[in-house]
């Protein structure tokens, strides 16, 4: 081969994260003359750098190639813009200094600019239309790191729609990976799941198959969000094994560490540990301060949690002297909340009340990291309410309405609705310490709708159970308003530790497995309480006289209810059984069951989507006078016994 097709074999081979080849041929070219073969063979040697993990000699050969650019004609710096980007992207990536964004925009949009006017020239000008989608890719990858999520998805959604314009499947991948990954922070769980998907297929349409990694390891962030946590477990172990076949060790740790976090969730501590452990000496070897810091934080937690306070402690003194010589936002936020977290377990008063300055210092700072933004509030309500707990002094409790409120206002603003619907558990938890249960019910409602329409399946399930719980309990609580209850025993009676430590470990709930209901009884209902269709089940057959007609009883009160306030769903316990209601235009499904709600809240769901799809049973349903006939009454008991024998207990999303 002669240089420039071995300059192209080069490209090619890292563009694959083939780096040991790529290092290879690389060792084979001379410098070429030219203007356009000499700034890519810098960035081909700083690229080749980079992904070995050397990234002190990478800055170096970075900046090189920057100033070398910056020489450069205004025409010549269009023609080689891509060039260009690739240099910034790579000073950023090693540099993690999210406080630079200012010159990086700058420079972006200067060429920005210069391209539009040549555009305007020719608008259908191929080789600058891409330059343009790369310039949108790389500010919606700059503005999804910086959680500027709604600048993000115009500039990855406007490189998406030029990529798809001109064919760019490669780059079109990309986008669709960053668009998952903005989907994934906002909450739309399903759409970045299809997203991630999008970007997979492409990448093996056109053989790019060294990125697979990226794709597996995100999909298995978006199932582990989901509280799926053996789908998600999967996916990392497919992204581990893809960059395992490429020899892309540095890229390992990621991986690694999302493994470790799943068994961290699980209450598998030590396998969580040996996993951050693993990934740690792979940062170690690659030398970069910020992925360094993010394993010796990982593993700052799990010694916590295994109550190993000297191990802790040992990986805090490591991450504050990385943090001494690293210039990062991140990374010293990541050391001050590990701090905090060592600070929280002692005993002393004086330890815990400087925890709690550290994390107000983090709440009230304007951080880019969302997730440690959350992760520092919780740890300081987590403190709050302990302090609550000893002193009784209830307007602490205001200020832990505070910062909830910040959380969701944070979580609202850049519609991560996962912790916006947390947020609202913690209100209602908040409120029933001040025996304020109507307001409790109704923010589980907002959790539990925000969870269901964003497919954020164990948060569904936890607000449902809560719900339950509350339905259950509601005699002790009337109890504790009648009495005048104290502080400590209202405490008692919520949930609100156990939801703090629920987020602040992201643990895995065993309540998530879901047991198998026992239907009793299904109705609908037109309004005025007219009975249009009943099934009894065999639980339904051993209800007695009496009991059906308390049931009855309560159906038609929550029926009026139901028909005048127009709300989604509405629930009751009656002894032993739950009774949910679901209105649709002037009709009400209703469901009699034992057992969580969960579940028999979907087979309602799938009863009323099947009823729906078959036109002649729902427009019986939907006639002035409604009713149904024989064949149709036949239907419904069809579809009704299909549901009722689908088992959702072995998986949720099913």
């Amino acid at each position: 081969m002669d240089n420039y097709e071995y300059l192209e074999a080069t490209r090619d081979l890292v563009r694959r994260y083939e780096i040991s080849k790529a290092e290879e041929y690389f060792r084979k070219l001379k410098a070429p003359d030219s203007i356009d073969g000499k700034l890519e063979y810098m960035n081909l040697q700083s690229s080749i750098t980079y992904h070995k993990g050397d990234y002190v000699a990478s800055q170096l050969l970075t900046e090189n190639t920057i100033e070398f650019f910056d020489t450069l004609t205004e025409d010549d710096k269009i023609r080689l813009f891509s060039h260009y980007m690739e240099s910034l992207l790579l000073r950023s990536n090693n540099m993690d200094r999210l406080d630079q964004t200012i010159e990086f925009e700058n420079c972006i949009l200067t060429i920005q600019k210069l391209i539009h006017e040549k555009l305007l020239e020719d608008p259908n000008d191929k080789i600058n239309l891409d330059n343009l989608g790369h310039i949108h890719r790389q500010l919606g990858r700059h503005h999804y790191k910086l959680r500027n999520l709604p600048e993000a998805i115009y500039s990855c959604e406007t490189a998406r729609d030029i990529y798809t314009k001109i064919g760019n499947k490669a780059d079109l991948a990309i986008v669709y990976s960053y668009l998952g990954l903005i989907d994934t922070m906002q909450g739309h769980l399903d759409k970045g799941i299809i997203n991630q998907i999008n970007s997979i297929e492409l990448l093996n349409e056109i053989g790019y198959t060294a990125r697979l990694g990226t794709g597996y390891n995100n999909l298995g962030e978006i199932y582990r969000i989901k509280g799926d946590l053996e789908t998600a477990l999967a996916f990392y172990n497919k992204a581990y094994d893809v960059y395992k076949e490429d020899n892309r060790n540095s890229s390992l740790a990621a991986p690694l560490s999302n493994i470790g976090l799943i068994h961290f969730m699980k209450g598998e501590y030590n396998q969580a540990m040996q996993h951050f452990q693993k990934a740690l000496l792979i940062d170690r070897i690659s030398e970069n301060s910020y992925e360094i810091s993010d394993s010796l934080f990982n593993l700052v937690r799990v010694y916590i949690e295994m109550e190993r306070y000297s191990d802790a402690n040992k990986y805090q003194q490591e991450l504050e002297k990385i943090n001494e010589k690293t210039d990062s936002k991140l990374v010293d936020i990541r050391t001050n909340i590990a701090r905090a977290l060592i600070l929280k377990t002692s005993k002393r008063t004086i330890s815990k009340a400087k925890a709690q300055e550290i994390l107000t210092g983090i709440s009230k700072d304007k951080i880019h990291d969302f997730e440690y933004y959350i992760l520092a509030n919780l740890a300081l309500i987590e403190l709050l309410l302990n302090e609550l707990m000893d002193t009784g002094e209830e307007e602490i409790i205001e200020e832990i309405r505070y910062h909830i409120e910040i959380m969701e206002d944070q979580a609202m603003e850049k519609s991560a609705y996962s912790i916006q619907a947390e947020t609202y558990l913690l209100h209602s938890q908040l409120a029933l310490i001040q025996l304020e249960i109507n307001k409790a019910e109704q923010y589980i409602n907002r959790a539990y709708s925000i969870a269901k329409s964003h497919g954020i399946t164990k948060i569904e399930m936890k607000a449902s159970d809560l719900q339950d719980e509350l339905l259950g309990t509601i005699s002790k609580w009337e109890e504790l308003i009648e009495i005048d209850a104290s502080l400590s025993d209202r405490i008692k009676e919520a949930n609100i530790e156990e939801l703090l430590n629920v987020m602040i470990n992201v643990k895995e709930e065993e309540s998530l497995e879901r047991e198998i209901i026992q239907p009793a009884l299904f109705m609908i209902l037109a309004e005025g309480g007219v009975k249009i269709y009943e099934k009894k089940f065999r639980e339904g057959a051993k209800l007695k006289s009496a009991l059906i007609s308390g049931l009855l009883t309560a159906i038609h009160g929550l029926s009026e209810s139901a028909f005048s306030t127009h709300s989604s769903v509405q629930r009751i316990k009656h002894n032993e059984y739950t009774v949910i209601i679901k209105p649709i235009n002037q009709i009400l499904f209703c469901f009699v069951f034992k057992g969580k709600s969960y579940t028999a809240l979907r087979k309602l769901d799938d009863i009323v989507g099947f009823l729906q799809d078959s036109r002649v049973i729902w427009n019986a349903l939907l006639r002035e006078i409604p009713g149904l006939s024989g064949s149709e009454i036949t239907g419904m008991d069809l579809i009704i016994n299909d549901v009722m024998e689908t088992d959702y207990s072995s998986n949720p999303e099913s």
